[in-house]
């Protein structure tokens, strides 16, 4: 067995009530002894070590995962603007509140049976995520290290999928977007006429991709269907712990980390997680983004 010494940053964040810490995060460097052994075939779960996270905030609808079992490497990243390594450093829920009226009604004088005069009160709801990028390994927009990027994420309507936002401590390799408009999306057919719809981010993850975990000891966590990112060096990760949500249901919050799978049969984590910590997996993932973005 080879030891190697490795150095790990130890975060420790100040955070307000809720998981939403507002405090920079006072960062610990210290030096750790780990011994690299090769990776057995499959390892449970609970063997991985994470940083700690405070709970996360709980939206009023859950969240939306649009991944789900159509997840296909192509989607997640051709149309991304970046792929970076990111630590979390607050996540907090935003409600953007506001008005509508439906064109087709604007300049209509007839009767009004329900009161409104076309007039609908709406609202959408986002985790607003503070992100610091540690690497970007492909990028077409101005992204660099050291940059903290605001990233919004929406909760979505659909109740029986399961939270799985970014959370705090945690550190993931994320593709990334940037938004073409500054104001949230609402229907073609609908004019604001009162609130505030212009966004608090300015980027947010892709819809299809399942983010992928970095454990404490640099090790990689990824679900199955990044395919391009499989090789003999790959172990299967099999749950062997509790539900990542208490009850599996609307409004429940993810007392684990990020990536736990839950017992649900349906659930797009359980039992098809893998590990790799060799060194070639960073030129994979790039190699990888290269092949999709039709870079030579």
């Amino acid at each position: 067995m080879k030891k190697l010494i490795t150095l790990v940053a130890i975060i420790s964040i100040s955070i307000g009530l809720f998981g939403c810490g507002k405090q920079e995060p006072k960062i610990v460097v210290k030096k750790l002894d780990t011994t690299q052994v090769p990776l057995p075939q499959s390892l449970p779960y609970s063997s991985l070590k994470f940083p700690q996270s405070p709970p996360m905030p709980i939206p009023e609808r859950n969240l939306a995962i649009a991944c789900g079992a159509g997840f296909r490497e192509e989607l997640a990243l051709k149309d991304i603007d970046s792929v970076c390594a990111v630590t979390i450093l607050e996540c907090r829920l935003i409600k953007y509140n506001y008005q509508t009226i439906d064109k087709n009604l604007e300049n209509y004088n007839g009767p009004d049976p329900y009161g409104k005069k076309g007039v609908f009160k709406e609202s959408q709801e986002y985790f607003l995520t503070k992100a610091r990028v540690d690497d970007v390994y492909y990028s077409d927009i101005d992204i660099k290290k050291g940059d903290i990027l605001d990233i919004e994420s929406f909760t979505g309507f659909q109740p029986d999928n399961y939270v799985y936002p970014l959370q705090v401590n945690q550190r993931y390799i994320v593709p990334i977007q940037k938004f073409k408009s500054v104001n949230i999306p609402i229907m073609e057919h609908e004019k604001l006429v009162e609130g505030n719809i212009t966004r608090q981010g300015q980027y947010t993850v892709s819809d299809y991709a399942p983010q992928i975990q970095i454990t404490l000891h640099n090790q990689y966590l990824f679900h199955e269907d990044w395919k391009s990112l499989i090789n003999d060096n790959t172990a299967s990760v099999v749950n062997n712990s509790q539900p990542a949500l208490e009850n599996t249901r609307p409004g429940d919050v993810n007392k684990g980390v990020v990536l736990q799978p839950g017992e649900d049969p349906f659930d797009f984590y359980k039992n098809k997680m893998k590990l790799r910590q060799d060194s070639d997996f960073i030129p994979d993932l790039i190699a990888m983004v290269k092949k999709y973005k039709n870079i030579n």
